[in-house]
């Protein structure tokens, strides 16, 4: 999809490289909440499935007064197309840095795919002794692999509020990627499976997650994204959260 057409339909270029670009969805000046970052999935058919979409999140973020942008990557990845994920890495630090030098503490959510180059990313800041001063990670509808590829990836710098959004309908593979996931993350997630549009569930415990069930949990009606927002609030910086 071509920038402006991107542009057009989410938001306002921020700034761009030969791999990635960074768009703007809200107006910076929203409230002094800390701002999210959104990286998309890598391919175009993703995980992220009717229940977790970029378009259906990013809605009603702008409605919550938080700054917000989106990570669009310049072309997805193909099957055998021999991508490689430093550039990418590489060029998001440089976008974030550029165009939120002075915004603090900032919240990150992946989708699908998106999450190798989340924790890529963080991994990389920490290792160059840069680290990104990050409140939150959300994984939305997470995986580690890209079309076949399941590189080594570390989530030792994942910070520790870290959210894990997942569809449990007809996926058990995926699920149990899932689940895997999130026990190695250093630090036990928010984990919310979802049934539908209207019903989700939240593990009491990520201990008690199996890889045919979220174990013990709360059962909620209503939306998740609603209850995602408000985690997101929760974990907020102190000085954000006395300001707002």
């Amino acid at each position: 999809m071509m920038d402006a057409e991107f542009s057009m339909s989410y938001g306002t270029l921020a700034g761009s490289t030969r791999t990635t670009r960074l768009l703007r969805l809200t107006d910076q000046a929203h409230g002094q909440k800390a701002p999210l970052v959104l990286i998309s999935d890598l391919t175009d058919v993703g995980r992220s499935d009717i229940l977790i979409r970029v378009r259906q999140v990013a809605s009603l973020l702008t409605l919550r007064e938080r700054p917000l942008y989106l990570v669009h990557w310049a072309r997805p990845w193909r099957e055998g197309g021999g991508e490689r994920f430093s550039p990418l890495v590489r060029d998001l630090d440089a976008l974030i840095r550029s165009v939120l030098p002075n915004a603090g503490a900032m919240h990150i959510a992946t989708f699908g795919s998106g999450a190798l180059i989340g924790f890529k990313w963080l991994a990389h800041c920490t290792r160059e002794g840069n680290p990104v001063p990050v409140c939150s990670l959300s994984l939305l509808a997470p995986s580690l692999s890209v079309m076949g590829r399941a590189p080594r990836t570390s989530l030792a710098s994942a910070p520790a509020r870290s959210c894990v959004v997942t569809d449990m309908a007809g996926r058990a593979a995926d699920w149990a990627e899932t689940i895997s996931l999130a026990a190695r993350l250093p630090h036990p997630p928010e984990f919310i499976a979802l049934d539908n549009p209207e019903h989700y569930l939240v593990a009491r415990d990520t201990r008690t997650l199996t890889d045919t069930g979220p174990g013990e949990f709360i059962e909620f009606a209503g939306s998740w994204k609603q209850a995602w927002c408000d985690w997101l609030s929760a974990a907020e910086p102190d000085t954000a959260r006395l300001a707002s």
